[in-house]
């Protein structure tokens, strides 16, 4: 799942004029950058997400789409929904009858 929203901003990229190449590129580079952030600084990604959002900037601007009607919380909840009952799903397939019975010792 994270792969697919790694990709998300970069098709987007794609789709205003920037090359496949470079627009993964500045995808990577940017969920890699702010991983970083987070990691090296121990601050919430609530705390980078304020750092990196500059007010009335470009980021500021996209953040301001997913909050709107909470959008991107409905949609990560879904998504793990979806895995969570698929999770389920593969645990009860296998707890299955049995493959092999153990052989007898000779």
């Amino acid at each position: 799942m994270c792969c697919k929203f790694r990709r998300s901003p970069g098709q987007g990229r794609v789709e205003r004029g920037l090359s496949s190449e470079l627009a993964a590129t500045v995808a990577l580079e940017t969920v890699l950058g702010t991983a970083w952030m987070a990691a090296s600084t121990h601050e919430s990604m609530g705390d980078v997400v304020r750092r990196v959002a500059s007010p009335n900037g470009t980021t500021e601007a996209g953040l301001a789409v997913l909050r709107r009607d909470d959008v991107l919380d409905k949609l990560v909840s879904l998504t793990v929904s979806a895995a969570s009952r698929r999770a389920a799903e593969l645990a009860e397939e296998a707890k299955g009858p049995k493959l092999a019975q153990e052989a007898p010792s000779a």
